[in-house]
């Protein structure tokens, strides 16, 4: 038998705490057996069909873009090197997670990058992108420093570059920040961080630049897998809202009633005020704790993250922090990369109350 893990609080930034309200919509989810319904079943187009009209009203989503289901954010870094790019992409990098180039290497692509310091923040005004680049991507909110763009840089990349593709990775911020999804051509991201679902189902965004640029890419032979945006389109196209392969079922149902419990309450505007000032309020009080810093080194507040908040501190300060925490029954995220053990990162998703925060900074006041 397996041992399960002592349930705690979790502040991590992904997989993160789950709401009372889904898991009485898992409850709800094996009672009605809906797991074992096949997934080219009207059933299924059904659930389908509210998850992802459920994601494009709460996102705003302009009605010519495609939605399609993946495993993950992290597929979408394998299908956008060998959907979309032909040749050349441009990567700007300041993290581990908007460090994708690798990626592209991995598939024989030419790549080029923006790279600065983690921490740092990229002026957008200062990017130098060759011309060749079909592609440029970026993480909106990179996790693993905490250091986030505003809706403006991305729209300034559009503009001065309107001839190439623009992905954003909107992995722990989708839920929590508002976009413009007509600013860029890919958005993506997982649901088990800022919308507070299990793990294991990817939501993709495509504008009608980014379908077409993998159709001509997939026609070419370019791309000889099965699993590709063409098919992919193809699969949702025509009121079936279906997927090439068998989908995780349970995820898409959760999202569907998800969406539409926000839908029916808040709008993404309210959404992004409510975490803005929690987040504020917990910036301002590790700030007065003396020995933190924010990890994020952008000189404007406004580039540090709204969704994952992530400190540095000296290693035994750190320790203290994660001590203090597990001993009353908390979970928060460590450092990451080279900041595992002088950092920490505290995730500000929907199903943390502010009775969860309270408790928790309740332990070092």
């Amino acid at each position: 038998m397996i041992t399960l893990p002592k349930f705690h609080t979790s502040f991590m930034p992904g997989p993160t705490k789950i709401s009372d309200a889904t898991y009485a919509d898992i409850k709800a989810a094996t009672e009605s057996r809906i797991l074992e319904i096949s997934h080219r079943s009207a059933e299924f187009t059904d659930l389908s069909k509210a998850a992802v009209d459920g994601v494009r009203q709460f996102l705003n989503v302009p009605a010519e873009y495609h939605v399609v289901f993946t495993t993950s954010a992290s597929e979408n870094w394998e299908l956008m090197a060998t959907n979309l790019v032909e040749s050349s992409v441009h990567c700007i990098t300041n993290g581990n997670f908007s460090n994708i180039g690798h990626n592209f290497h991995a598939w024989g692509k030419d790549v080029s990058e923006t790279v600065v310091e983690w921490g740092k923040h990229v002026d957008v005004k200062m990017l130098n992108i060759p011309h060749r680049a079909e592609l440029i991507t970026l993480a909106y909110n990179e996790t693993s420093t905490g250091v986030t763009y505003l809706n403006d840089e991305i729209k300034h990349i559009r503009n001065t570059h309107p001839e190439k593709l623009l992905a954003v990775d909107i992995t722990s911020n989708s839920g929590v920040q508002k976009m413009h999804i007509s600013d860029a051509d890919v958005w993506y991201f997982s649901v088990q961080k800022g919308l507070g679902l299990p793990s294991g189902l990817g939501v993709c965004i495509l504008s009608p630049r980014a379908h077409e640029k993998a159709v001509k890419v997939v026609d070419s032979k370019i791309h000889h897998s099965a699993v590709n945006f063409k098919s992919m389109v193809a699969q949702m196209a025509g009121g079936k809202y279906q997927t090439i392969s068998t989908p995780n079922i349970m995820n898409i149902y959760l999202l569907a009633q998800k969406m539409a419990r926000w839908n029916a309450r808040i709008s993404m505007d309210d959404a992004e005020k409510r975490f803005t000032d929690r987040a504020s309020r917990v910036y301002e009080f590790f700030e007065n704790l003396t020995g933190f810093s924010f990890t994020a080194q952008a000189e404007d507040a406004a580039h540090r993250s709204v969704s994952c908040l992530c400190f540095s501190g000296a290693e035994a300060d750190v320790a203290e922090v994660h001590r203090r925490s597990e001993g009353a029954g908390i979970a928060i995220g460590k450092g990451y990369g080279k900041f595992k053990k002088t950092g920490f990162r505290i995730a500000n998703y929907d199903a943390l109350s502010d009775a969860d925060f309270e408790k928790l900074l309740s332990l070092f006041k």
